[in-house]
């Protein structure tokens, strides 16, 4: 039976793919040299979230429905788009999603710039947030809870000795970032103006020192008054059961007086009770306290910007950020029995933090960086390290495979694991596919064969096919082991640095892949 012709793309669909693919490689710069042309961006992000979420605490206020001025706070959920299907708890990457560009959102150059304004934005946030949450993430099954965290920070973890030194270690981890606020367990029976005890005063001697702070200052009828804000910020929470991703973040302003004064704090003056004030006093406050966290920003601001930056940092102050609404008790509450799952159960390992551009595959450009990375990088654990981000972008732009890595199981660490589902006869009876990375100076000889050999063998049959690289190629005894190896159900396939180079060059893998595997046939 004749097989039916694939149909060419046309010239509109070429044209819309080199235009999408010159603003990836335009993202790409911009992301590239962030670090060094802006090396304030992740604190100039942070006032950035603290303003929106001063906006929703007052539009709470206004409302009157959750919160009253008498206890200023609220919490908040910062929602995170989240790939639910390529996401495993235990194996894979956190999946967050930033967003992606298509035909239709790149047709003008304006459309194309709001499309890259707010992949950047929501990368810019989720990355902040991550960064000053130690990049720790609670999973949630129902009541349970599940800390996590990304390998390397969990060796430091493990390298503690004494288990009380590691539960502390853990809670600090855990602990969510705060600005103008302490935790401190407050002992039961506890009174007002009750002499603080010793053990309570060094707690919070401890939590106190180096606070960080954020106080503007207005004045009200006359008086000088101080306006601290308070914000808190946890580590992100995956909800399974309800498939929802976030945030959650505390908010709140307390108010205290820049003059000697002698009030009641239960019952404070009208001009220092909001809830007293003029509609055009409150307006007033939070008029003061959005410019003051402006002015902020501003002085974050680089130096020195190019066009297409500034055109993504004027469309991004323009975007609107929602969050939801939830109780502060609730947050409260999620993150002390996450602290007692901490004491009483220890912390999972199972994922690593990604890093990878915001659509599938990466750009030609990017992957040349990566390339030059492999290349150029001078410690023998940068280049190991290298090239396994070089193959796992690579493996990314692969139709049908889900690449996890640095997978580790109780008896061996795996470089990359590839769940297949991709129709190419050559691999479409191995679920799983396997990667081992070698960046040596020398070559790779017949033991490193033998040990991934025994790896592919220990999947139960699952993986049938494993790619081993050596960028400075193979010693003659390689194959002859891969012979003495050929007649079991398993196969190992060879690629050198020219295979990865010629991948990187057309921005596709899939052809070294195939001459790898026929060439592994013909053995």
């Amino acid at each position: 039976m004749n097989s039916i012709p694939r149909s060419r793309p046309s010239t509109k669909q070429k044209r819309d793919v080199a235009r999408i693919q010159r603003y990836l490689d335009l993202y790409d710069r911009v992301a590239a040299t962030r670090d060094s042309d802006d090396p304030n961006w992740r604190a100039r992000t942070l006032l950035w979230i603290i303003d929106i979420a001063l906006h929703n605490l007052a539009a709470a206020l206004r409302s009157g429905k959750r919160v009253k001025w008498r206890s200023p706070f609220w919490a908040f959920q910062y929602p995170v788009e989240w790939d639910w299907k390529k996401w495993r708890w235990n194996q894979s990457e956190l999946a967050m999603r930033y967003g992606e560009l298509s035909s239709r959102n790149t047709q003008t150059r304006k459309e194309a710039m709001r499309s890259l304004a707010q992949i950047s934005t929501r990368e810019s946030i989720y990355t902040t947030l991550q960064y000053f949450t130690n990049e720790v993430s609670t999973f949630k099954r129902g009541r349970y809870q599940h800390p996590m965290m990304p390998e390397p920070l969990a060796e430091s973890v493990r390298s503690i000795r004494g288990r009380n030194a590691q539960v502390r270690a853990l809670e600090k981890l855990f602990a969510p970032f705060s600005i103008g606020a302490a935790e401190i367990e407050l002992p039961e029976g506890i009174k007002p103006r009750q002499r603080i005890p010793r053990k309570l005063a060094k707690q919070l001697a401890e939590q106190t020192s180096g606070m960080r702070h954020l106080i503007c200052r207005l004045s009200i009828n006359g008086h000088p008054v101080s306006v601290r804000i308070i914000f808190q910020a946890f580590p992100l929470t995956i909800d399974e059961l309800q498939k929802r991703v976030y945030f959650p973040i505390t908010i709140g302003i307390a108010l205290t007086p820049d003059e000697p004064v002698d009030w009641n704090f239960a019952r404070p003056p009208a001009w220092l009770d909001p809830a007293q004030w003029r509609a055009s006093h409150r307006r007033k406050l939070w008029t003061t306290l959005s410019e003051f966290l402006r002015r902020g920003i501003d002085d974050l601001q680089p130096k020195q910007n190019n066009a297409v930056v500034r055109e993504i940092a004027k469309t991004s102050a323009t975007l609107q950020i929602e969050m939801e609404a939830c109780s502060p008790d609730d947050v409260q509450q999620s993150a002390s029995e996450l602290l007692e799952t901490l004491r009483q159960k220890g912390f999972l390992t199972k994922y690593q933090v990604q890093t990878a551009a915001p659509v599938a595959g990466s750009s030609k450009e990017a992957l040349r960086r990566m390339l030059s990375a492999v290349e150029n990088s001078e410690d023998s654990r940068a280049k190991g390290t290298a090239l396994e981000k070089l193959l796992t972008a690579l493996l990314k732009g692969v139709p049908g495979f889900e690449v996890q890595k640095g997978v580790r199981t109780l008896t061996e660490e795996i470089d990359v694991k590839v769940l297949n589902s991709n129709p190419d006869p050559r691999w479409r009876d191995t679920p799983i596919v396997l990667v081992e990375c070698k960046n040596w100076s020398g070559v790779c000889g017949k033991n490193e064969v033998v040990l991934f050999q025994a790896k592919l063998e220990n999947r139960r049959g699952r993986a049938k096919l494993g790619f081993l690289v050596s960028w400075n190629g193979f010693a003659r005894t390689t194959a002859h082991e891969l012979l003495r190896g050929s007649r079991g159900n398993t196969q190992i396939a060879l690629l050198s640095a020219e295979h990865i180079r010629t991948a990187v060059e057309h921005g596709d893998i899939l052809p070294s892949f195939r001459e790898a595997v026929d060439r592994a046939d013909a053995t």
